[in-house]
């Protein structure tokens, strides 16, 4: 269905919020002005929605249809707090039927704040900020469990593989990802370009009708060189930037992927802060996807997800294992991390 659809038939409907937890940075925009603060609040959010959504814009002519709909609709409320109500409903409306259904929606201060701790991995309780990464050394494989991908992952990731330099003759690693609930695009491009070098092609991203391509932003990290062989481990969990990293490394030849397949959430989120307020006690913004992940066979992450090379659900996957490894630690540490399960 299109925008212009979308909001002709839904700018009157009530619905529940929904929303995602997954950002880019801000950008700041403009303010629609109108003499009514409600009506610059809905249209205001439109015009957002057109230029930041992912699916593409509608023209002029409908965003005059919009604000005539939105204007009666408003003209039916009969007192200012009705008003108030009808101009949120209308916006979290329209966003809970974007689609991919339950990934945009319309946020207070105080829930985009608690959505970044959760990018950013911070303790609720504490507002600490918490290791998303832990190794273990499993005879030549350096393992490590990395649980989500927050700012600080890849950091984390270093100081771990430095302080694994003094053990000899390491020669693979797994990066164990299931139950990985993703987060950090940034992560990707730095950690793909510790592998293979900077400005390289990363991985592409599909927004308004167009692929736009993301390169890779570190140089080569010499100490990740000294290992010849790499495994990935996933679960219906993976998601996000997570599944997008296992798909990257693998189209690079850098690693295999052991597990299930991923959960095939491919859409990226930002949020867009609304200028034009109507509630004193409140500010709001807009979360919108305003891309999805493209797999490396050029089809949405979105939906589909990321299907590993080693299927842990049939029967006799660890047979497989040595047809694709040569590594008989590495063959020895996945098949006791996957008994013990995440």
């Amino acid at each position: 269905m299109t925008i212009r659809k979308k909001f002709l038939i839904i700018a009157v409907v009530i619905l529940a919020l929904a929303g995602g937890f997954y950002f880019y940075q801000h950008k700041s925009q403009s303010k629609t002005e109108f003499a009514d603060a409600n009506m610059s609040f809905v249209m205001e959010a439109y015009d957002k929605i057109q230029e930041n959504y992912w699916e593409g814009t509608a023209s002029s002519t409908v965003r005059a249809e919009v604000i005539t709909k939105v204007a009666a609709e408003l003209e039916r409320a009969t007192s200012s707090a009705a008003k108030k109500e009808t101009a949120l409903n209308i916006v979290a409306s329209t966003l809970a039927n974007l689609e991919p259904n339950g990934r945009n929606g319309l946020l207070t201060q105080k829930q985009e704040k608690e959505f970044r701790d959760v990018v950013n991995n911070k303790n609720p309780v504490t507002g600490e900020v918490e290791a998303t990464v832990s190794k273990k050394i499993m005879g030549k494989t350096l393992y490590f469990k990395v649980k989500q991908i927050a700012p600080a992952t890849l950091q984390e990731i270093g100081n771990a593989l430095d302080s694994a330099s003094s053990t000899p003759g390491l020669d693979s690693l797994i990066f164990d990802f299931r139950g990985n609930i993703g987060g950090s695009l940034d992560f990707l491009p730095a950690f793909l370009g510790a592998f293979i070098g900077q400005d390289q092609y990363a991985f592409d991203l599909y927004s308004k009708g167009e692929k736009n391509v993301i390169r890779t932003t570190l140089p080569k990290y010499e100490s990740f060189l000294e290992f010849k062989e790499i495994a990935f481990l996933t679960d219906a969990v993976t998601q996000s930037t997570a599944e997008l990293t296992v798909d990257t490394f693998r189209r690079y030849h850098l690693a295999l992927i052991v597990g299930t397949t991923t959960k095939g959430w491919g859409t990226i989120e930002n949020t867009y802060p609304i200028e034009s307020q109507i509630d004193t006690d409140n500010k709001y913004l807009l979360l919108l996807v305003n891309a999805l992940t493209v797999r490396s066979d050029n089809e949405p992450i979105e939906g589909r997800g990321i299907v590993p090379d080693i299927d842990a659900t049939k029967s006799g996957w660890q047979n497989e294992l040595p047809k694709y490894f040569r590594s008989t630690s590495l063959i020895s540490a996945i098949r006791e991390v996957m008994k013990r399960g995440v």
